[in-house]
């Protein structure tokens, strides 16, 4: 991979996860829910590891940039891993998998709402 793609390639890395860092920030809270800071739990767990995940995209962009060669060195453990066949295998076998489950529960979950399925509302429920 030539030096300038994978700079820019880390800099889209790290700025897409800054852009995700902040819109976890302005998502409304709820009140009930409410831990830390006004926000939930399973917010600030995502907070957190987004943050920990956008630092380290950061800082391999940085080294990046500071060092030279540092990109050649990087391309080449790539390539000792990504030659070992079963490793290329189960990486894409955990995708195809994690693809076709997220498929199946977003259909699951869009198909056994209430409204979908046409189900009267009970009394006191507003559309």
């Amino acid at each position: 991979m030539p030096k300038l793609i994978f700079k820019q390639n880390l800099l889209i890395v790290f700025l897409v996860g800054l852009c995700s860092l902040i819109l976890l920030f302005f998502i409304p809270s709820d009140a009930k829910n409410a831990w830390l800071g006004g926000y939930s739990k399973p917010r600030v767990i995502m907070i957190g590891i987004m943050g920990i995940l956008d630092l380290i995209s950061g800082a391999l962009w940085l080294r990046s940039v500071q060092e030279d060669n540092w990109h050649q060195k990087t391309q080449y453990r790539v390539d000792q891993v990504l030659n070992h066949n079963f490793l290329v295998f189960l990486g894409w076998n955990i995708a195809w998998l994690g693809l076709f489950f997220t498929g199946f529960f977003l259909i699951f979950t869009i198909t056994s709402t209430d409204e979908y399925l046409g189900y009267p509302l009970k009394a006191g429920q507003q559309r």
